[in-house]
Protein backbone atom coordinates (compact mmCIF):
# COMPACT_ATOMS: atom_id res chain seq x y z
CA UNK A 1 0.00 0.00 0.00
CA UNK A 2 1.25 3.97 -1.10
CA UNK A 3 1.50 5.80 2.22
CA UNK A 4 -0.56 9.05 2.01
CA UNK A 5 1.87 11.78 0.43
CA UNK A 6 2.73 9.13 -2.65
CA UNK A 7 -1.60 8.87 -2.94
CA UNK A 8 -1.63 12.79 -2.54
CA UNK A 9 0.39 13.63 -5.16
CA UNK A 10 -0.69 11.23 -7.51
CA UNK A 11 -4.46 12.69 -6.27
CA UNK A 12 -2.52 16.26 -7.45
CA UNK A 13 -1.20 14.97 -10.75
CA UNK A 14 -4.45 13.72 -11.84
CA UNK A 15 -6.15 16.41 -11.30
CA UNK A 16 -3.78 18.84 -13.18
CA UNK A 17 -3.87 16.40 -16.27
CA UNK A 18 -7.29 15.83 -15.84
CA UNK A 19 -7.88 19.71 -16.03
CA UNK A 20 -5.11 20.13 -18.76
CA UNK A 21 -7.23 17.41 -21.23
CA UNK A 22 -10.62 19.22 -20.27
CA UNK A 23 -9.26 23.01 -21.40
CA UNK A 24 -8.07 21.03 -24.90
CA UNK A 25 -12.35 19.96 -25.41
CA UNK A 26 -14.04 22.90 -24.12
CA UNK A 27 -12.69 24.90 -26.58
CA UNK A 28 -15.04 22.61 -28.47
CA UNK A 29 -11.94 22.30 -31.51
CA UNK A 30 -11.68 18.71 -30.70
CA UNK A 31 -15.40 17.91 -30.30
CA UNK A 32 -16.40 19.00 -33.63
CA UNK A 33 -15.92 17.27 -37.01
CA UNK A 34 -17.12 18.77 -40.26
CA UNK A 35 -17.51 15.57 -42.67
CA UNK A 36 -18.22 16.34 -46.41
CA UNK A 37 -21.09 14.15 -47.33
CA UNK A 38 -20.23 15.80 -51.17
CA UNK A 39 -18.05 18.24 -52.69
CA UNK A 40 -19.24 19.59 -55.80
CA UNK A 41 -16.97 19.13 -58.82
CA UNK A 42 -17.14 17.54 -62.31
CA UNK A 43 -17.93 14.01 -60.92
CA UNK A 44 -20.59 15.37 -58.99
CA UNK A 45 -22.20 16.19 -62.31
CA UNK A 46 -22.81 12.26 -62.83
CA UNK A 47 -24.72 11.77 -59.40
CA UNK A 48 -28.12 13.30 -61.22
CA UNK A 49 -27.86 16.75 -58.89
CA UNK A 50 -30.69 18.67 -60.08
CA UNK A 51 -32.08 22.02 -59.44
CA UNK A 52 -36.05 21.79 -60.49
CA UNK A 53 -37.47 25.35 -61.62
CA UNK A 54 -41.49 24.24 -60.75
CA UNK A 55 -42.62 28.24 -60.05
CA UNK A 56 -42.30 31.73 -61.42
CA UNK A 57 -40.57 32.36 -64.74
CA UNK A 58 -39.27 28.28 -64.07
CA UNK A 59 -35.76 29.96 -65.60
CA UNK A 60 -33.41 28.01 -63.49
CA UNK A 61 -29.82 26.35 -65.16
CA UNK A 62 -27.28 24.28 -62.92
CA UNK A 63 -23.54 23.81 -64.11
CA UNK A 64 -20.65 22.70 -62.50
CA UNK A 65 -17.99 24.80 -62.30
CA UNK A 66 -14.10 24.93 -62.18
CA UNK A 67 -12.09 28.41 -60.71
CA UNK A 68 -8.40 27.66 -60.05
CA UNK A 69 -8.12 31.49 -58.47
CA UNK A 70 -11.00 30.18 -55.73
CA UNK A 71 -10.43 28.79 -52.41
CA UNK A 72 -12.70 26.04 -53.11
CA UNK A 73 -12.03 25.62 -56.83
CA UNK A 74 -15.01 22.81 -57.60
CA UNK A 75 -18.40 24.71 -57.32
CA UNK A 76 -21.78 23.80 -58.40
CA UNK A 77 -23.26 26.90 -59.69
CA UNK A 78 -27.20 27.65 -59.32
CA UNK A 79 -28.69 30.59 -61.53
CA UNK A 80 -32.14 31.35 -61.33
CA UNK A 81 -34.45 33.90 -62.59
CA UNK A 82 -37.88 35.26 -61.15
CA UNK A 83 -38.39 31.43 -60.09
CA UNK A 84 -39.06 29.13 -57.09
CA UNK A 85 -36.34 26.07 -57.68
CA UNK A 86 -35.39 23.08 -55.40
CA UNK A 87 -31.78 21.89 -56.11
CA UNK A 88 -31.55 18.53 -54.42
CA UNK A 89 -30.86 14.52 -55.37
CA UNK A 90 -32.81 11.72 -53.32
CA UNK A 91 -30.98 9.28 -54.90
CA UNK A 92 -27.83 10.39 -53.11
CA UNK A 93 -28.97 10.66 -49.80
CA UNK A 94 -30.35 7.36 -49.85
CA UNK A 95 -27.29 5.91 -50.91
CA UNK A 96 -25.47 7.60 -48.19
CA UNK A 97 -28.22 8.07 -44.67
CA UNK A 98 -25.71 5.37 -43.31
CA UNK A 99 -23.30 8.45 -42.40
CA UNK A 100 -25.94 9.75 -40.13
CA UNK A 101 -28.21 7.29 -38.97
CA UNK A 102 -27.10 6.36 -35.38
CA UNK A 103 -24.49 8.81 -35.42
CA UNK A 104 -23.84 11.97 -32.73
CA UNK A 105 -24.66 14.21 -35.60
CA UNK A 106 -25.16 17.88 -34.70
CA UNK A 107 -26.26 19.50 -37.92
CA UNK A 108 -25.89 19.27 -41.39
CA UNK A 109 -23.66 22.21 -43.08
CA UNK A 110 -23.50 23.59 -46.48
CA UNK A 111 -20.39 25.65 -48.28
CA UNK A 112 -21.87 28.57 -50.24
CA UNK A 113 -20.92 31.74 -51.57
CA UNK A 114 -23.42 34.13 -52.95
CA UNK A 115 -23.24 36.28 -56.29
CA UNK A 116 -26.57 37.35 -56.71
CA UNK A 117 -29.33 36.93 -54.60
CA UNK A 118 -32.72 38.72 -55.09
CA UNK A 119 -35.58 36.63 -52.66
CA UNK A 120 -35.68 33.60 -50.00
CA UNK A 121 -34.07 30.92 -49.39
CA UNK A 122 -35.23 27.78 -47.20
CA UNK A 123 -34.00 24.33 -46.99
CA UNK A 124 -36.46 21.24 -46.19
CA UNK A 125 -35.28 18.53 -43.87
CA UNK A 126 -37.62 15.52 -45.78
CA UNK A 127 -38.15 12.67 -43.39
CA UNK A 128 -40.57 9.61 -43.91
CA UNK A 129 -44.05 11.01 -43.88
CA UNK A 130 -43.45 14.69 -42.97
CA UNK A 131 -41.09 17.63 -43.85
CA UNK A 132 -39.26 20.46 -41.63
CA UNK A 133 -38.32 23.47 -43.39
CA UNK A 134 -35.82 26.58 -41.96
CA UNK A 135 -35.11 30.03 -43.80
CA UNK A 136 -31.92 30.55 -44.74
CA UNK A 137 -29.34 33.00 -43.37
CA UNK A 138 -27.08 33.51 -46.48
CA UNK A 139 -24.67 35.88 -46.07
CA UNK A 140 -24.40 38.15 -49.30
CA UNK A 141 -20.81 39.16 -49.13
CA UNK A 142 -19.36 37.02 -52.20
CA UNK A 143 -17.09 35.14 -50.16
CA UNK A 144 -16.96 31.25 -49.28
CA UNK A 145 -19.68 30.90 -45.85
CA UNK A 146 -21.06 27.81 -44.13
CA UNK A 147 -24.65 27.68 -43.48
CA UNK A 148 -25.34 25.47 -40.31
CA UNK A 149 -28.31 24.00 -41.15
CA UNK A 150 -30.22 23.31 -37.70
CA UNK A 151 -31.97 20.36 -37.06
CA UNK A 152 -36.14 20.98 -36.90
CA UNK A 153 -37.91 23.40 -37.87
CA UNK A 154 -41.45 23.97 -38.66
CA UNK A 155 -43.56 21.07 -39.53
CA UNK A 156 -47.43 20.82 -40.65
CA UNK A 157 -47.76 17.77 -37.77
CA UNK A 158 -46.54 17.66 -34.52
CA UNK A 159 -43.84 15.20 -35.51
CA UNK A 160 -40.51 15.49 -33.25
CA UNK A 161 -37.36 16.23 -35.69
CA UNK A 162 -35.04 12.98 -35.59
CA UNK A 163 -31.87 12.74 -37.75
CA UNK A 164 -32.30 8.91 -38.06
CA UNK A 165 -35.25 9.37 -39.98
CA UNK A 166 -34.01 12.37 -42.58
CA UNK A 167 -34.12 10.75 -46.06
CA UNK A 168 -33.10 14.04 -47.88
CA UNK A 169 -32.42 17.27 -48.09
CA UNK A 170 -33.59 20.06 -50.83
CA UNK A 171 -32.60 23.62 -50.82
CA UNK A 172 -35.32 26.25 -52.61
CA UNK A 173 -34.69 29.16 -53.94
CA UNK A 174 -37.53 31.72 -54.65
CA UNK A 175 -36.95 34.69 -56.54
CA UNK A 176 -33.26 35.62 -58.99
CA UNK A 177 -29.96 34.60 -58.18
CA UNK A 178 -26.91 33.06 -58.64
CA UNK A 179 -25.31 30.62 -55.57
CA UNK A 180 -22.24 28.90 -55.80
CA UNK A 181 -22.07 25.42 -53.34
CA UNK A 182 -18.97 23.70 -52.89
CA UNK A 183 -20.23 20.73 -50.37
CA UNK A 184 -22.53 19.89 -48.44
CA UNK A 185 -21.89 17.51 -45.36
CA UNK A 186 -22.47 16.57 -41.84
CA UNK A 187 -21.24 18.14 -38.58
CA UNK A 188 -20.58 15.48 -35.38
CA UNK A 189 -19.89 16.26 -32.21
Amino acid sequence: MLNSRVQYIIYLLTLIFCSIAFQGFADGDNETAYIPLIKFNQAAQSQKWVLNSWGGEKKATLSFEHDADSEYPDFARLNYTKSDATFNNFAFFQENKAKWQNKPVKVFYLRYRIKDLDGSSQYEYVCDKYSFYNGMELVRDGKWNILKMNPGGWCKTSQQFSFDAVNSVNLIFHGSGTVDIAELGIIFE
